[in-house]
């Protein structure tokens, strides 16, 4: 590892570089907590894109992609996909749906879950999705 270290003020700006020598540490890293973009994600970067314009188009953010997705060790096949941004459930239900429909139409029939913050709710699924979630 390589570590570097900038002042600013009274707050350190640290960098810390990982190298991994294969996919299987890359795993080790990403279970005991290093930066999220060198965590590998089963999706291509092609479908990654496809899945930020989406979330930006319908709902302005970019989706956390969540679930099996992010963890090579796990198997399965839906796309778990959180949206960080609170809505009422009937303002978010036509969005979802709209955002689904073109995913299944740009990325092929394919399981793919939704799940949009609600205002004021904080729910199991809302702190499972921010804790695993990767910007898709």
């Amino acid at each position: 590892a390589r570590i570097s270290a900038l002042s600013r003020g009274e707050m350190w700006v640290v960098s810390v570089m990982v190298v991994a020598r294969n996919q299987d540490e890359v795993g080790k890293l990403c279970r005991i907590g290093k930066p999220p973009r060198i965590c590998p994600m089963r999706l291509s970067e092609h479908q990654r894109r496809i899945i930020r314009e989406a979330g930006l188009r319908h709902f302005g953010v970019v989706p956390l992609v969540f679930g099996s997705r992010v963890d090579d060790a796990r198997r399965g096949g839906d796309i778990d996909l959180y949206i960080d941004k609170p809505m009422d459930a009937a303002l978010a239900y036509p969005c979802e749906t709209r955002m689904w429909v073109e995913l299944q139409k740009r990325l092929g029939e394919q399981k793919i879950d939704i799940v949009t913050a609600r205002p004021g709710e904080e729910r199991p699924i809302d702190r499972t999705a921010r804790a695993q979630g990767r910007p898709a």
